[in-house]
């Protein structure tokens, strides 16, 4: 458990961690593209994400097709950086390329694949849970983290502190399209 007294960034940041939406097949796992119902459910969380989330500063996304399309339809504008690392990595791998936001982001988008995504959620959430309490209902959520999920933290804490304080999850949004 992290010395809640520590020193943290200030004002509250947004983490938004998603999943690709729904893909088909290719021959390689990483060209996979989406769905026309993934496309669909992507835009539609863009369209609740500019609606009732701060304005992404920036979005970090793996490199295979799937979640660069789930980005694109997402459309929520701001700097985007593609990661290598995002595909096929862990929950270290998420927390380390967030720790590379600068400092003047607010709001972060990463998009990747489970179970590593809904995994970081979890992870963050435990961490920052004093004496391991937790939101009720909050692990079934990210149990059940479909394609086109996304996960809503919270933060004090700098980017590149994340792991050590963790994040409050505000809400799962599943896919409606």
């Amino acid at each position: 458990m992290p010395d809640q007294d520590l020193p943290i960034a200030g004002p509250a940041r947004t983490l938004v961690l998603m999943r690709h939406a729904e893909a088909g097949g290719a021959a390689r796992d990483h060209d996979r593209p989406l769905t026309p119902a993934g496309v669909r459910a992507a835009a539609a969380v863009g369209d609740w994400m500019r609606a009732t989330l701060p304005p992404v500063d920036l979005t970090i996304c793996s490199t295979s097709t799937r979640t660069r399309q789930t980005r694109d339809a997402v459309a929520v504008g701001g700097e985007v950086r593609y990661s290598d690392e995002l595909y096929g990595g862990g929950v270290d791998d998420i927390l380390d390329q967030i720790a590379t936001a600068p400092d003047a982001a607010r709001t972060l988008l990463v998009v990747g694949h489970a179970p590593t995504v809904p995994s970081t959620a979890w992870e963050l959430v435990t961490q920052a849970a004093p004496d391991g309490a937790r939101e009720p209902g909050a692990g079934d959520d990210l149990r059940r983290f479909a394609p086109g999920s996304v996960a809503v933290l919270t933060t004090t804490a700098g980017w590149d502190r994340l792991g050590e304080f963790g994040a409050a999850l505000r809400t799962v949004r599943h896919p409606t399209a």
